[in-house]
């Protein structure tokens, strides 16, 4: 089987890479490979790292603006973004299923479904169009949200959500059948832990992104009154 892999538009390997992210991503694909499955990976670069080490696992990598001159302006990489398939379908082989890693971008996954004729299978880690509404974009911005999550529930053979709140906010606000969306959840790898009265006490590591939308505000204000914890933050953003 093979397995046409579209990241997240305007994401990559490199992407994955600088958030200290790839081999944790990557393992769900090395696992697959001793399957007897091959994935072809789509990226938003013109050079990648670990090629080398993805070829090993049966991962070919295209990155696309090897293949497409990049513009220095947002607006015409978007419009370009269309013609992608067009440019790399010949550069594919036989394609079995075709995923999308995340909504945006998904307009790419389903031109290509539409060329190939294949089945596509989208995987959301979040709910765009909720989001959007929840941080108070513009009306035009969730008016654009809103439709590439109803053409993108339309196209889709088979759709995932990580959380039960976001299938029920898309079964809520769209015409799907009921049980569509499959609930796939994000997951973390299992490492050994310490045992409880080992630890130290008193003190709390928060690791993740900074964002707003992890409302770690949240947890400032819930301690910032404490005199018995601390709390420490560990982040890429940090710098």
């Amino acid at each position: 089987m093979h397995v046409l892999v579209l990241f997240t538009y305007n994401y990559s390997l490199t992407t994955w890479n600088d958030s200290g992210t790839f081999y944790k991503e990557i393992e769900s694909y090395e696992r697959l490979s001793k399957k007897n499955i091959n994935f072809t990976f789509l990226t938003f670069s013109e050079n990648e790292p670990h090629l080398d080490y993805l070829k090993k696992h049966k991962i070919k990598v295209l990155p696309i603006y090897k293949y497409m001159k990049k513009s220095k302006f947002k607006i015409i990489n978007y419009l370009k973004s269309f013609f992608i398939p067009f440019y790399l379908k010949d550069k594919l082989g036989e394609v079995d299923v075709i995923k999308q890693n995340q909504l945006l971008g998904s307009w790419i996954a389903i031109t290509f479904k539409i060329i190939l004729k294949k089945p596509l299978f989208i995987r959301t880690g979040y709910d765009m169009y909720e989001f959007s509404i929840k941080e108070n974009k513009n009306r035009f911005t969730q008016f654009l949200y809103k439709l590439l999550t109803s053409v993108s529930l339309k196209f889709a053979d088979f759709y995932t959500a990580s959380s039960l709140s976001d299938i029920n906010f898309l079964e809520k606000n769209f015409n799907i059948k009921k049980n569509f969306i499959q609930h796939r959840p994000n997951w973390v790898r299992e490492i050994n832990s310490i045992e409880f009265n080992e630890r130290i006490p008193n003190k709390i590591i928060v690791i993740g992104r900074l964002e707003v939308q992890k409302n770690l505000s949240y947890l400032i204000k819930s301690f910032s009154n404490s005199n018995n914890f601390k709390v420490f933050f560990a982040s890429k953003n940090l710098g």
